[in-house]
């Protein structure tokens, strides 16, 4: 890139427009859809983005870009920071000019306070020499500035911080360390778990039995219930913030065929990472993995789970490990997880080692 921000003659702007109308051309939605959607599993409302971000996309090229922004609200582990890495990485190798990335919006503080300042959420930008950028900024955390945040003085911070982001997202000349950023063509997608917007009942103790021992109550919160603006607004977001985000996402429950789908998925990424010849599940293993998937801590549950059995195995077969450098034979382990507490580790000779041959 030279002193004027071009690359070959060419602008970054007249690079990106060049790369997003060849996309547009060449890649039907159903194609990025599918993409996105073999590391998605079980999200129906997924189209919902893809469109959103295909529609962004479309509007550059005919010379129309529209408001695209949205909100994903996505319980925690259904799949919102996979949903931004997906996307992020498809289109560093479909479209390498169209800067996507991701920022955690809970390091920006009110005026006055240690912290950054809501126009850091621009600074990746202003590398590309041009005042009015393209890009999809995913705002991580979005949730966690919707709700109240008294300082001392019972004065609610998030407000202030509220104000500022929306300064940025509906399109407006942002000073910059260095310089303005118009932020009339970015797509900003609000990215949070927002699981403090949905109706709870705290968990209370109380006496049971006889004996007068103490017990607590269920959390009987519905993680997967799915918000609208008025939800947010309740809660404590402002108008004019969630007005500016014309599309609310929620990501669902996961069905049982999903569920299935995610457990032989992460079964063999575990496999993969431990180098297993194989990684059986019995269904006892299944019925656990099953009853962690539509939890608060979502799919995240099922691969911390599987990891934690696999690596008791892993661990056991090691101590009888046979000895891999004095053989003519390679050895692969099999380990079979019947239930967190019934875990066998095998090692068996393999036929055709690559190594030995």
């Amino acid at each position: 890139m030279d002193n004027n921000g071009k690359i070959n003659g060419m602008s970054y702007k007249e690079i990106v427009e060049n790369q997003i109308a060849q996309w547009i051309t060449c890649v039907r939605f159903t194609d990025f859809y599918e993409e996105i959607e073999k590391r998605i599993i079980g999200q129906p409302n997924l189209k919902l983005v893809i469109a959103d971000i295909y529609s962004y996309l479309s509007g550059i090229v005919f010379g129309n870009p529209a408001n695209c922004n949205m909100i994903l609200s996505a319980p925690s582990g259904t799949g919102k920071t996979e949903t931004y890495r997906a996307i992020r990485e498809y289109f560093l190798k479909e479209i390498p000019s169209l800067p996507i990335y991701i920022f955690d919006i809970t390091a920006v503080t009110s005026n006055g306070f240690k912290g950054l300042d809501a126009a850091n959420i621009l600074t990746p930008l202003f590398s590309l020499h041009i005042n009015r950028p393209y890009g999809i900024v995913f705002l991580d955390e979005f949730d966690k500035r919707m709700v109240p945040l008294t300082d001392a003085r019972g004065e609610n911070m998030n407000r202030d911080v509220q104000s500022s982001l929306l300064t940025i997202v509906e399109g407006n000349e942002v000073q910059v360390r260095g310089g303005m950023i118009d932020t009339s063509n970015l797509m900003f997608v609000g990215l949070g778990s927002f699981d403090s917007f949905r109706e709870e009942k705290k968990d209370v103790r109380r006496p049971v039995g006889i004996g007068m021992d103490w017990s607590y109550v269920e959390d009987t919160r519905d993680h997967y219930k799915a918000l609208t603006r008025e939800d947010m607004v309740s809660a404590g977001a402002s108008n004019e913030l969630i007005g500016r985000f014309p599309y609310i996402v929620n990501y669902e429950r996961l069905s049982d065929a999903a569920i299935t789908s995610i457990i032989d998925k992460t079964t063999q990424e575990v496999a993969e990472e431990y180098n297993l010849t194989e990684l059986i599940l019995g269904k006892a293993m299944y019925d656990v993995l099953y009853e962690c998937a539509n939890t608060k801590f979502g799919c995240r549950l099922i691969a911390s789970k599987l990891k934690e059995a696999t690596l008791t195995g892993y661990a056991d077969a090691m101590e009888k490990a046979p000895d891999f450098y004095n053989t003519t034979n390679d050895y692969g382990l099999v380990i079979t997880i019947e239930s967190p507490e019934d875990i066998k580790a095998e090692w068996e000779i393999l036929d055709d080692n690559p190594l030995c041959s």
